[in-house]
């Protein structure tokens, strides 16, 4: 029996609305940046391959599946911190320079990149959990590579040769 709430329908869409989004994203960044150049139809054409190589990558797509509607979700509570904001008297223009202050932006960025990281592990966790578990001796290239990438001290050590990027560049930036 068919009910109104069942959603087990809209599955046949997500193809469509990761092509869509892949395709407005990418076309977006492509028109802002203008990497190749001011011709629209080729921004066009270069963001529909885009979106068509990851509709065909299942991994891809599963990632976009995934942080689709993070992105949506943090896009839709930003717009009304906004609009909170202004209906509280403070200026758009006060609001985007508080925004883009170094800092602010730093935390909006880190935000980013942890739900990335989340949305990657749970793609690609499985196939770097395979390679990183085996023996190495039978895994061949791949899996010794993984097993040396993903050692506990190498990830620590990473780890800290950026905290202490970081830190340089901060301690740079103050003398």
């Amino acid at each position: 029996m068919a009910s109104p709430l069942d959603v087990g329908t809209l599955n046949h869409f997500v193809p469509v609305s990761v092509f869509l989004f892949v395709f407005v994203v990418f076309y977006a960044i492509l028109l802002k940046t203008k990497i190749l150049g001011e011709n629209k139809g080729l921004i066009a054409l270069a963001s529909f391959v885009v979106a068509i190589l990851f509709l065909m990558t299942r991994s891809a797509s599963d990632f976009i599946q995934i942080t689709m509607p993070w992105f949506v979700v943090l896009l839709v509570v930003a717009m009304c911190l906004m609009i909170i904001f202004m209906f509280l008297g403070v200026k758009p223009d006060t609001i985007a320079s508080a925004i883009t202050q170094e800092g602010n932006v730093w935390i909006i960025l880190i935000i980013l990149f942890v739900l990335l990281g989340l949305a990657l592990t749970k793609v690609m966790g499985p196939s770097i959990a395979a390679i990183t578990q085996g023996d190495t001796s039978e895994a061949g290239f791949m899996g010794t590579v993984g097993a040396i990438m993903f050692h506990p001290k190498i990830l620590g050590a990473m780890f800290i040769l950026l905290v202490s990027a970081y830190a340089v560049k901060a301690v740079s930036k103050v003398a």
